[in-house]
């Protein structure tokens, strides 16, 4: 009873905070400039289906070109390694994902659940918080593909580390453990069921 008490609670005090949309520009830019690189690398792997001769070529490219947009960021040398390191982890998520995730296109405005998801991983592995890592990908994979999405995500994270780019973390997952309604950190929520 005392459970369920504190769960209503939880759920009366998050009602003010719930918001069910996050728009590109309220991100910084550390978060823009990983989530235009994961749409851009998502589009040759996902979505409707595209009908392509040279398809493996057509990715190779767009990871090439998202490599040397990330290195006006990061440097020359650690865009393309970057762009690498992402194309594995979403190829990675591709293949293990509970389901298909939900990712927009280059030019939609929205933040959908599963970029803010892949957002706060990215920001759980640069901080090498482990039991974060952990719950985040408890939502989106099976446990079998904990450790090699962790690595991927920590290769990519030190990348960015390199080139001084720090994610913020907006969804704190491992701080509310037993609570599986509404998930809220810094007025993002998250609402599946878990």
């Amino acid at each position: 009873m005392q459970f369920h008490q504190i769960g209503m609670r939880l759920k009366e005090n998050q009602q003010s905070q719930i918001r069910l949309t996050l728009q590109l520009a309220e991100l910084d830019f550390a978060e823009r400039v990983l989530l235009r690189a994961i749409r851009r690398i998502a589009a040759t792997h996902y979505g409707p289906v595209l009908v392509y001769p040279q398809l493996e070529q057509l990715q190779e490219e767009v990871v090439a070109t998202v490599g040397h947009g990330l290195g006006v960021t990061l440097s020359p040398d650690a865009g393309p390694a970057a762009a690498v390191e992402l194309d594995c982890l979403l190829r990675s998520f591709f293949c293990v994902a509970y389901r298909a995730l939900d990712i927009n296109t280059i030019c939609n405005s929205s933040i959908t659940a599963d970029e803010r998801l892949l957002l706060s991983f990215m920001a759980a592995c640069q901080a090498r918080e482990l039991d974060q890592i952990r719950y985040i990908l408890s939502w989106m994979a099976p446990q079998v593909a904990v450790q090699p999405l962790t690595v991927c995500g920590l290769n990519l994270a030190t990348i960015f580390d390199t080139g001084g780019i720090i994610f913020p973390q907006r969804i704190r997952l491992s701080e509310c453990v037993g609570y599986f309604d509404a998930v809220s950190c810094a007025g993002v929520t998250v609402s599946v069921a878990h």
